[in-house]
């Protein structure tokens, strides 16, 4: 007799994927990530964000980090609003991205920082 039977969905996804690791190489996109894992963010609220975390970049350079995760397929953009006469671009994160760091071996000798990517897809990636 079972205590409990459920169907488990798949909900996280480990990957080691190359074009995420690339897109994960700059801090500030990591920062960026994990302030879309929160709430859905506009380029303009990204940067202010970022500037209140002390990351002073150009809208611009905004823009192309979350390109960048974009077209690693991390972020997605989730809303679309009109506003004054354009269209206003709300985006958020689908990967959520844990890392730690390893303490050192037996030797002595230091462990690399190691990372790991969760994805909230109901598919695999690559």
């Amino acid at each position: 007799m079972s205590l409990l039977e459920a169907d488990v969905p798949v909900r996280n996804v480990i990957t080691t994927d190359l074009d995420k690791a690339k897109a994960l190489e700059n801090d500030v996109r990591a920062k960026i990530l994990d302030m879309l894992a929160e709430e859905e963010l506009t380029i303009e609220g990204i940067h202010a964000e970022l500037g209140r975390r002390g990351e002073e970049k150009a809208e611009t350079t905004v823009r192309h980090h979350v390109n960048v995760l974009e077209d690693a397929e991390m972020v997605e953009l989730s809303r679309l609003e009109e506003a004054g006469g354009g269209t206003r671009k709300y985006y958020k994160s689908n990967t959520r991205v844990f890392s730690y760091e390893l303490p050192e071996s037996a030797d002595g000798s230091p462990v690399s920082t190691a990372g790991l990517n969760t994805t909230r897809s109901s598919s695999f990636a690559n």
